[in-house]
């Protein structure tokens, strides 16, 4: 397994999330069908909301598939059982599909909330829950009978072992009604007692801070409101969430979704659990037209949040309900389960999308016996309900906490479907006095242009410069521990506004040096493994303290290995390109000696470029210097032929594991070694289960899983691959086998308790045949073929985007060049081949050629009276180009530097809107559904002091130097971007009544040098964007062409008290983009057949008095437009429009989340550079450290800083 195996001590069942919910297809256009994958889901509270949110008239279509592997925090403070991470998974799972099945039968919403949230039931509600469990056993006896049954039709089971575990569940549920009294009062006496019990002292502060989050940009209000603290405490007291009639004489017994746990009838519910932390509060703090009287501070309670919850769950049930109805006879909703661990369950699904094979010799989850087999009858050729093996839509959740960024990106990446709308979301959790970008970059483990060309995914807020999704509000609550960021993944060349228009596509796969791709896989080597670095590590804890994140391990050898099939995938082989590179990098480990354990795990490193097919000359050379007799030897000396790697299972008492029970060391990892003379090898990817061991009537060994796990008799068993040079490299009993905790600052504890440095928990020599097993397949699991060379899916090339090359030209090669450190990119190259014979006349009598730049990943190439225009994979710098002409081999080649958006010559075109779909796509903006939003209250008596702090934080740090200077910025994108957010602040202010005599809804765009108008905003309300933690002005726009100007004269006479934004030519050009974007986020109605946008691209004009929208658009007014009477005439031109706020990246706003170190991210008081007094440093030796990169800013910011008024 690509992932260190971790033992929990102690369990913590994950039943309902943390986080506000989300819409998972924010960013699909209106009629794109939804292929929704979510990995790690949690509870369903975002597929509620998702189908609540959904824009009217869309598209109907929504497939998610739920897969769910309930991994808690590494560390002290959030430990899981080992042999309990499945079960864990499956019971998230199963509480949802009790959930979803509850909403279909039309159940009183109170009795459903009680049976999700509460931790106690009423007799009725337990009732509910009994029965419906019943049935619930009685459908699932075989995929056949729950696939034909009433649930069939939306909800499809993956694989017969979820179906047969959810079957197992459900029957625990429904047997409490077969307790006796006796029984009851012991079961409830036990599960009160650990419930009180899991409920730690500080839970109250801890969570005044985590729910301020859903707060949103009402953060600071809320901060005020103890009742959220409280929230907390009542749930854990009572066991129950206020109801607004409360009967004392109510009995109340265990819910049972929250008894049966991971450990049987035990209360494992983790301390942080409250219910109301999956709900939305901003508007709990704010008066609303939908809610206008809002109660006092003074009378915030507990129970006023929660029915604010309970109002927003009953909304969401509704709508899933009238979703399931609406489609009873033609299902457009489908929702698939699959209990199971992540990495296994993506790999799995490659292999089928690969090969139309089921399985890819996996198990199913760690701890685990049963093989990974897509057996739920939707992945069947011919199949009723073909279950999706590509997304557009893959949500991880916070799974990068836990299994590391690489592993997500590998196992993810090649699901996503290679379109414009597609859309890859990641989650981090990071310490509050952490960096939150610079964690999300350590976390890459590479230079993230190259890392994105790599996956061909880029983060769109890296590549934007700004996010439409607010977590400002995490500022409010830095007194927390955690700080949350979500980031959108998209595919990296789609950004280009029409991909159609492109003359050329590269896909061809890219090009580097030998060297300098060895160079830059062993950086990210040394990234990956930073914590075998033991001068970092030391470094680190000096300056940090922090033991804990350097405990936190996501990455084996294996982890690599997967990482560099992609690498393979993507680069071109040519004259044995890939296996020099291959030997470099392996020359490079082994020379290494920074890292302590480089050597160690060089073995484990051979074998899986050999299981992964990745370079398996290496192990073959190795096994080659042993001679064939030596090979057939010892313990292989029962094999008919040579083997390159054989299996090796450990039967290791489970008395083993004893002391990890007694010891508080948070979440050990454990590893498996050979000794070997007087060296040992690390074996970190194994896979462990608990297993009865017996032998069949030929004497060949068999392992029986213990469903008992742990709390059972059967031993451990620990399976990995293994060389077969290194078992006949000494006798036999010279060969020892020994399960050891990995040494860590938080294992160290474990040396002064009897296991001293080595840590060891076990050990037997070879020539043990019952503890030490060598077969050549791993148990109870596939074929070894099939484990040796799996059909590893290929990420899609670059140009599967798009048309392919024309005939006269063809892109031979995509070279990349690397810097003199090999960690980043200098400059993309793209080879142009001329095949047309007349072009290779022209080109050859000396064409002059030429290159100008019409989209931030596109370059125009022109020569001899023709013109090409080249897609790139990743946007590039055209005002820094370099063109190499072959004149007689007949090829130009095109190089320029990658770039970010915001700062190139194509900066104009960073709100991108694609058309090459039948609809198009806006790239970097998240869609809304405006009217579901709450619109604020209006109003002179009312303040809005938090909206113009909110707002504030729009700036960066840059930003704001440039706002408040008398000299504007070399820079024009950066100048544009300035202007762009003080206009919106302007509007923003003024149509929420900031600062101002009385609000104003009437705004103009007035060019300073002309004088004329080109655009009126009419404006309908400010609506909170709840999910997104931000605002949006809802408004109805006015083109105002030359040609509609003169009709409509007479009515914009009579317009009164118009509020006027001024804008230069550049920023009316820029509003030209940003206006189709506004638009088409909030768009309920559909493009026509011959929409200019698919004849003119988007926008349809740059020229001032033309429209830059295209015709489908006019003519579709919100009711509160309508119901102005002076507006009314204009209803027919005009066009709804969502305008957004743009926020920086959140360690560059105004107010820091906190104070780090420019050169080593230390947190803390730092020292001021003296010229700009912009960036800090912890002391000198980082500030020279940084110069090389600080000093290109360094004047610029100095100038600024010197026109303060």
């Amino acid at each position: 397994m690509a992932h260190p195996v971790i033992f929990w001590p102690k369990p913590f069942f994950y039943a309902l999330g943390n986080t506000p919910a989300v819409d998972l297809t924010a960013n699909l256009p209106l009629e794109e069908p939804a292929r929704v994958l979510l990995l790690g889901c949690g509870d369903p509270r975002s597929i509620l909301y998702t189908i609540w949110a959904a824009r009217p008239n869309g598209s109907n279509e929504l497939d998610i598939t739920c897969c769910d592997f309930d991994v808690a925090v590494l560390g002290i403070a959030t430990p899981i059982p080992s042999d309990c991470q499945f079960r864990g998974s499956l019971l998230v799972v199963a509480r949802n599909v009790i959930l979803l099945t509850l909403i279909r039968e039309s159940i009183p919403i109170h009795q459903i909330w009680n049976i999700f949230y509460d931790l106690y039931l009423d007799e009725e509600s337990l009732a509910v829950l009994v029965s419906h469990s019943k049935q619930l056993c009685q459908l699932s006896e075989s995929i056949e009978e729950w696939n034909s049954g009433p649930y069939g039709s939306f909800i499809r089971i993956c694989n017969l072992a979820t179906l047969s575990s959810f079957n197992r569940q459900w029957k625990l549920y429904a047997d409490v009604s077969k307790m006796s009294a006796p029984e009851k009062k012991r079961f409830k006496a036990k599960y009160t007692t650990e419930q009180k019990a899991k409920r730690p002292d500080w839970v109250k502060d801890a969570g005044n801070s985590t729910l301020l989050r859903n707060a949103g940009p009402l953060g600071k209000p809320a901060s005020k409101d103890r009742s959220i603290a409280r929230s907390y405490e009542d749930y854990w007291n009572t066991g129950i969430t206020p109801k607004a009639t409360s009967n004392k004489n109510i009995m109340l017994s265990p819910n049972p979704t929250f008894a049966y746990t991971m450990r049987g009838d035990n209360f494992d519910v983790h301390y942080g659990t409250n219910p109301l932390l999956g709900f939305h509060f901003a508007q709990e703090y704010v008066q609303t037209k939908e809610r206008p009287n809002k109660t006092s501070e003074t009378a915030y309670s507990t129970l006023r949040l929660t029915k604010a919850a309970q109002e927003q769950f009953e909304k969401w049930c509704k709508a899933f309900k009238i979703r399931l109805d609406a489609s009873t006879e033609s299902p457009t909703l489908v929702i698939r389960m699959f209990a199971g661990e992540v990495l296994a369950f993506c790999s799995t699904l490659n292999t089928f999308k690969s090969t139309g094979n089921p399985s890819d010799g996996r198990y199913v989850a760690p701890w685990k016996l049963s093989p990974l087999i897509l057996d739920g009858g939707d992945y069947t050729e011919g199949a009723s309900r073909p279950a999706p093996t590509e997304f557009n839509v893959i949500d991880t959740s916070n799974l990068e906490d836990h299994i590391g960024l690489v592993n997500i990106l590998v196992c993810a990446s090649p699901l996503l479907l290679r379109t414009p709308e597609s859309s890859l979301y990641t989650e981090l959790l990071v310490g509050a006095k952490s960096n939150p970008t610079s964690s999300f970059i350590k976390g890459l483990c590479g230079d993230v242009t190259l890392m994105a060309l790599l996956f061909g995914l880029v983060p769109s807020s890296f590549i934007s410069g700004f996010n439409t999704v607010s977590n400002i509000h995490e500022i409010w609550r830095a007194e927390g521990t955690q700080f949350h960021q979500r980031q959108a993944w998209k595919v990296t060349s789609s950004s280009s506004l029409a991909i159609s228009v492109c003359d050329a596509v590269s896909d061809a796969k890219l090009t580097f040096g030998v060297g300098p791709l060895a160079k830059f896989l062993f950086e990210v080597y040394q990234k990956m493994f930073w914590t075998e670095n033991f001068a970092l590590l030391v470094e680190h804890t000096k300056k940090t303290g922090d033991v804990v994140e350097t405990s936190i391990l996501h990455y084996n050898r294996e982890s690599f290995v997967r990482f560099l099939k992609v690498v393979q995938t993507a680069t071109q082989d040519t004259d044995n390109f890939w296996k020099q590179t291959m030997e470099e990098l392996l020359a490079r480990i082994r020379t290494d000696r920074k890292l302590l354990l480089g050597m160690n795990c060089y073995q484990e490193l051979l074998t899986h470029l050999y299981v992964q097919n990745v370079y398996p000359d290496a192990i073959r050379e190795q096994n080659r210097g042993n001679d064939g007799a030596s090979l057939l030897s010892g313990p292989l000396k029962d094999r008919k032929q040579h083997v390159q790697i054989v299996c090796v299972t450990l039967v290791i008492p489970k008395t083993a594991l004893d002391i990890l029970l007694r010891v508080h060391i948070g979440s050990p990892i454990l590893i498996c070694e050979i000794y070997v003379g007087g060296g040992h090898n690390i074996f970190s990817s194994f896979h462990p289960a608990f297993a009865k061991v017996e032998y069949d009537n030929l004497g060949n060994v068999m392992f029986v899983e213990d469903r008992a796990g742990r709390n059972g008799s059967s031993p451990l068993i620990a399976s990995f691959w293994v060389p077969a040079a290194v078992l006949v490299a000494a006798p036999p009993d010279k060969i020892e086998f020994r399960l050891r905790v990995q040494s860590t600052p938080q294992t160290s504890k474990l040396v002064t308790m009897g296991l001293g440095l080595s840590m060891d928990l076990w050990s037997a020599k070879l020539p043990d045949s019952k503890r030490v097993l060598i077969s050549n397949e791993f148990p109870d699991i596939l074929r070894s073929e099939c484990v040796f060379k799996p059909q590893t899916p290929s990420p899609p090339d670059m140009g599967s985007l798009t048309l392919s090359s024309c005939g006269s030209i063809h892109i031979s090669s995509t070279m990349i060049t690397l810097d003199a450190s090999h960690t980043s990119i200098v400059t993309i190259g793209l080879r142009m081949d001329i095949v047309d014979p007349d072009l290779k006349v022209a080109h050859l009598d000396g064409a002059v050629v030429s290159t100008s730049q019409p989209s931030p990943c596109t370059i125009t190439v022109s020569f001899a009276s023709t013109k090409k225009t080249l897609l790139f994979p990743y946007p590039v710098d055209q005002s820094k180009v370099k063109v190499r002409i072959a004149r007689k081999s007949s090829y130009i080649e095109v190089h320029a530097p990658p770039s970010d958006l915001l700062h190139t010559a194509a900066g104009l075109r960073c709100f991108p809107v694609v058309s090459d779909n039948p609809y198009p796509v806006v790239w970097n903006m998240h869609n809304v559904q405006l009217d579901i939003l709450p619109s604020l209250e209006i109003a002179q008596s009312i303040s809005y002091d938090w909206l113009k702090k909110h707002m504030m934080f729009t700036f960066s740090r840059r930003e704001m130097i440039i706002r408040r200077s008398k000299v504007p910025p070399t820079d024009a994108t950066s100048k544009i971007m300035c202007n762009v957010k003080d206009s919106l602040f302007l509007l923003f202010s003024c149509a929420a009544g900031i600062q101002v005599e009385a609000p104003s809804r009437v705004f103009g765009l007035a060019n300073s040098k002309s004088g004329h108008f080109t655009t009126l905003i009419f404006v309908n309300s400010v609506r909170l964007d709840l999910a997104a933690h931000t605002v949006v002005v809802d408004c109805c726009v006015l083109l105002l062409t030359d040609k509609l100007l003169n009709k409509l004269r007479p009515f914009l006479n009579t317009l009164k008290d118009i509020r006027w934004i001024i804008v230069d030519d550049e920023d009316e050009v820029s509003w030209k983009y940003l206006l189709p974007a506004f638009t088409e986020r909030c768009r309920t109605w559909s493009h026509l057949a011959n929409c200019s946008y698919r004849t003119h691209g988007i926008p349809v004009s740059l020229q001032h008095g033309s429209s830059p929208l295209c015709g489908c658009a006019p003519g579709n007014p919100s009711v509160e437009f309508s119901a102005v009477k002076e507006w009314a005439p204009m209803s027919k031109y005009v066009t709804r429009a969502a305008i957004g706020l743009f926020y920086p990246l959140l360690e560059d706003s105004v107010t820091p989340f906190g104070e780090f170190c420019a050169g080593c991210d230390k947190p803390g008081k730092t020292l001021k550079c003296k010229r700009c007094m912009a960036v800090g440093y912890c002391g000198v030796e980082c500030q020279k450290a940084d110069w090389k990169r600080h000093k290109e800013h360094c004047v610029e910011l100095a100038a600024l800083r010197n026109q303060f008024d």
